[in-house]
């Protein structure tokens, strides 16, 4: 009677077909279980029904080389009522179990572990999924209200291996590294505890980031339930680079900026930053050439930046260069004082300084030493000598370098009598109006000289006037080749007006020859009232012919200035040359006559400002006025730069 009972709820499971509303759930899931290889496990087989059920069947395929007993299959007596479980092996190793109640008494609850079946796991490690195969869930009414299955995995687990694997052994101070703690075989869901030595790191992940400070061994440790494994993992850090550009620099624009750069940490450097040029950009000690552009700005940032030789960043550090205007100026020109009258310079000019001192070379004395403008008494030995040189030295902003400029300042007697040529500044090929300056303390009716002009350039006839110190003077004037001879007189004995300025006025016009040449005065007189003579002293004159654009060499190439100490004082003089392009150049100067002073070969010159020493005492022989006159010739063995300068 059993049996057919048995037969016609068996019948009666299979032939449910019908599907319960979307909304309720009705779901069979099977445990997963793990053990060590050769154990034994028990897999638990839940039911969640959203409504009361009264019966269940599955198959279960057993993985190869899994085991189970018939016997071992149980029903949770917690969810039982007067239920009775059936298992048995079918074909290929499948499990199939069937669970009911000859009442059609619902399971107790609605979730939960329902039935229970051991498993002998085989001896070497694997992993199989348990699947449920053919499952069935019966409510009250013999309607099959299964929704979805859930399958299980078995395990016969190996031992717990764990590996620390990292982004980088060796990382910067400071910086990030990732470490993940790599888990094979064990259990199923391990747990993670980070520690270190030195102390101070922690965590509870698989995979952990920070940013070491100082080199630190890192350790995880490992359980599964079942076992423990740990592996530690040593993180070497290194300095990062360090970049010191130096102190910020205020310095006077026109000289090349000494970099004095350091770097730790690091084995590259590279300066940057600015408008100019470096000499070496990947010298810690390097020479910055500021361009106009930076003094136009007033300061810029040069920026040193340093790279290691590892994965730490580059690091880069500023210094500000602040540019100061170099100290201009100009003494004025040469000038004559009369007798017992104080001289006032108002052609004196200078800018970009911080403080002014005016000194003499005689025994004069000044107004105020500081005022560019101020006025200069002279004293007994300035009469004596009839002359003196008045230095005016103008001291820089900040570190910018002072600047000395003099003018010759002609003092007169009480009965000197001069006459004198002023300096010219002309083109080629131009047409200069030439004074001739007449200085007296007597009464001078007639003058008389002859002025030699310099090769190359001619008189423009009829342009010989007198001035309005005349009053009934006549003029003869002859010009012989280039000497040209000029007589002015009175016939009926009357005086020129006044006590100085210029009696005549001529025009002449320069050649194509470029550079400074003399003015001599020849054969000059000055007469008086009663037809003596009475001229005490003359002056020569001097006429600098500029440069142009006819020279050999393009001006864009190089470009030249002179700064030399006032004469008499032999001391270390510069020669300032800017160069638009690298160069090898070949220094020759020489005085008026022709004869070399100095020679020097400068070498391979860089693009940028130099500034050459030169020694070379003025001598006083070397012009009657005392101006020196030198010419400069600079090189590259193909083509020639010339300049003349005077002082």
């Amino acid at each position: 009677m059993l049996k057919k009972r048995l037969k016609l709820s068996v019948l009666l499971l299979i032939s449910c077909c019908l599907l319960q509303p979307l909304m309720a759930q009705y779901v069979m899931q099977l445990d997963s279980a793990q053990a060590f290889p050769g154990n034994q496990v028990f897999v638990g087989i839940q039911i969640h029904n959203a409504s009361p059920v009264t019966s269940f069947q599955c198959d279960i395929p057993l993985p190869g080389a899994v085991t189970t007993e018939v016997g071992s299959v149980v029903v949770n007596a917690n969810r039982a009522v007067d239920h009775l479980i059936v298992a048995s092996i079918i074909q290929d190793s499948i499990l199939r179990i069937l669970c009911f109640s000859l009442n059609n008494t619902p399971f107790n609850g609605n979730t939960g572990e329902i039935a229970r079946f051991k498993l002998t796991l085989p001896t070497e490690t694997m992993e199989a999924p348990l699947p449920l195969l053919n499952a069935l869930i019966a409510n009250t009414s013999g309607q099959n209200v299964l929704t979805s299955t859930i399958a299980g995995v078995v395990r016969a687990m190996g031992p717990l291996n764990v590996i620390i694997s990292s982004n980088s052994g060796t990382v910067c101070s400071g910086q990030s590294v990732t470490m993940t703690a790599v888990v094979n075989g064990g259990g199923w869901n391990p747990t993670y505890e980070w520690t270190s030595e030195p102390s101070g790191l922690n965590g509870g992940q698989a995979s952990l980031t920070f940013a070491p400070q100082s080199s630190i061994n890192c350790i995880v440790h490992v359980t599964d339930g079942f076992q423990n494994g740990s592996d530690n993992f040593f993180i070497e850090t290194v300095a990062p680079p360090v970049a010191n550009a130096g102190e910020n620099i205020t310095q006077c624009y026109g000289f090349g900026v000494s970099l004095t750069g350091s770097m730790q940490h690091a084995q590259y450097s590279s300066w940057s930053g600015g408008n100019g040029f470096f000499e070496d950009v990947g010298a810690l000690q390097t020479i910055y050439h500021p361009s106009e552009a930076d003094l136009a700005e007033g300061s810029v940032g040069l920026v040193l930046t340093v790279t290691g030789a590892n994965t730490c960043p580059e690091h880069s550090d500023t210094l500000l260069l602040t540019l100061k205007v170099p100290v201009t100026l100009d003494a004025g020109v040469s000038a004559v004082v009369p007798y017992q009258t104080v001289y006032t310079n108002y052609d004196a000019m200078a800018a970009h300084y911080s403080m002014l001192q005016w000194e003499s070379r005689g025994d004069g004395t000044f107004s105020d030493t500081g005022n560019l403008h101020c006025s200069y008494t002279p004293g007994e030995n300035d009469l004596e000598a009839g002359s003196t040189w008045l230095l005016l030295t103008a001291y820089g902003n900040s570190n910018c370098p002072s600047v000395t400029d003099s003018l010759l300042l002609i003092v007169l007697s009480e009965d000197d009598n001069i006459m004198l040529l002023p300096t010219l500044e002309a083109g080629v090929s131009d047409t200069v109006t030439l004074d001739i300056l007449v200085n007296n303390r007597t009464l001078i009716s007639a003058m008389e000289t002859s002025i030699t002009l310099p090769a190359g350039m001619t008189w423009l006839e009829e342009t010989a006037s007198l001035t309005e110190r005349a009053q009934d003077h006549i003029t003869d004037i002859q010009f012989n080749g280039n000497e040209l001879q000029l007589i002015a007189y009175s016939q009926n004995g009357n005086p020129f007006l006044g006590t100085e300025g210029s009696v005549f006025h001529i025009a002449f016009q320069t050649g194509s020859q470029t550079g400074t040449f003399p003015l001599p005065l020849m054969q000059s007189a000055l007469y008086d009232t009663n037809g003596m003579d009475v001229l005490t002293d003359y002056f020569d004159g001097i006429i600098q012919v500029l440069l142009t654009n006819t020279f050999e060499m393009p001006e864009s190439q190089y470009e030249l200035s002179v700064r030399l100490q006032p004469m008499p004082v032999s001391e270390e003089s510069h020669l300032q040359i800017e160069l638009l392009a690298n160069a090898e150049l070949q220094l020759t100067v020489f005085d008026i006559t022709g004869r070399q002073l100095l020679e020097m070969n400068l070498g391979n010159l860089t693009k940028g400002s130099h500034s050459i020493p030169l020694i070379h005492k003025i001598n006083t022989a070397d012009s009657h006025i005392r101006i020196m006159l030198l010419r400069f010739s600079l090189s590259d063995g193909t083509t020639t730069y010339k300049t003349i300068k005077y002082f």
